[in-house]
């Protein structure tokens, strides 16, 4: 499996900070696709801009959705943590 078919998806996040430290970190892991369901803290958002310092370019790319089932539904494996 290529990186480059790798997608991070984030429900419902609560803070902009968590978007953006997100984004930072999956750059880190050279994944490029951050999908977001529902974010509770509105988008776009400010302050994940400011957390995300080096991975704009993932923010910009990043894809919103309505629904879990249509974050995943062009995706064949998902694979689930929460905390």
């Amino acid at each position: 499996m290529s990186l480059k078919n790798i997608y991070f998806i984030l429900v419902r996040p609560q803070l902009g900070e968590n978007i953006g430290s997100v984004a930072r970190a999956i750059k880190n892991f050279n994944i490029t696709k951050l999908r977001i369901v529902n974010p509770r803290c509105g988008w776009p958002n400010e302050k994940s801009q400011a957390t995300s310092e080096g991975a704009k370019d993932i923010l910009k790319k990043t894809k919103l959705y309505s629904t879990i089932d249509k974050s995943i539904a062009d995706l064949d494996i998902i694979f689930a943590s929460t905390s």
